[in-house]
């Protein structure tokens, strides 16, 4: 199975996985690329989809290190303008529902890995499957196609244009935006993947944030008290 995301491709040996090849393909279509048998082959035996769809994300950002911008992060765009909203947390702050419910509307990029190519700030899409909690399997997670959840498909050539921090909390939706550069530098710094290896990491931070007009921290409960705010950044979908 040949991946493409975040601007590179990786190939993949399901044979000894135990994964029905069948869903997996179909988790991935969106993904999935003409194979390259100058790829070299990653194997990761046994597994089960999530640990899989973990695996190929590394495997894919180590692929781009010291070449793009990486974030823990989840991505929407407008389908016609391919404007952009990054959403930059760590895990557990709902990026996967919030990204899953704004798809349904906007372009899906990613729910969990953001790469923006520096200097023209363009978004690599890396529309993978989400892990989503299915209630008749007693809240268990499944790895669901973005077909599957009729999430909208992405701009051909996104690009950054909004930064948001995402913090969950038990109460009304509060937005402002984070008035010190350094501490808005500092917060999304920790979520990159290597920034250090990138030539002049803090100039290119600075250079995203002045090119997005600085960095929103979003602080919410529920995923749909942010739509508003998204739609008053991106503009309505059509």
């Amino acid at each position: 199975m040949d991946i493409a995301g975040l601007g590179t491709r990786v190939r993949v040996d399901l044979s000894g996985t135990g994964l029905d090849e069948k869903e997996v393909y179909h988790a991935w279509t969106r993904c999935l690329c003409d194979p390259d048998p100058e790829l070299s082959v990653f194997t990761p035996g046994p597994i089960t989809a999530s640990a899989l769809t973990q695996q190929i994300t590394r495997q894919l950002i180590s692929r781009q290190i010291g070449q793009l911008l990486m974030f823990h992060a989840g991505a929407v765009c407008h389908p016609i303008t391919g404007d952009s909203v990054v959403f930059i947390a760590p895990g557990g702050t709902g990026k996967t529902t919030l990204t899953t419910h704004l798809g349904r509307r906007y372009g899906y990029i990613s729910d969990e890995t953001v790469a923006i190519e520096p200097g023209t700030w363009r978004i690599h899409p890396y529309p993978k499957p989400l892990s989503t909690r299915i209630p008749q399997l007693s809240g268990q997670k499944a790895e669901l196609s973005p077909d599957d959840l009729n999430l909208k498909p992405s701009h051909p050539d996104p690009h950054a244009s909004h930064l948001i921090l995402l913090t969950r909390c038990g109460s009304s939706p509060k937005l402002t935006m984070i008035e010190s550069q350094l501490d808005a530098m500092t917060a999304i710094a920790e979520q990159s993947s290597s920034i250090y290896k990138l030539p002049k990491p803090l100039h290119l931070l600075a250079d995203l944030m002045s090119h997005t007009g600085g960095v929103w921290r979003a602080q919410y409960a529920e995923h749909d008290t942010l739509e508003p705010f998204i739609e008053g950044l991106l503009g309505a979908p059509c």
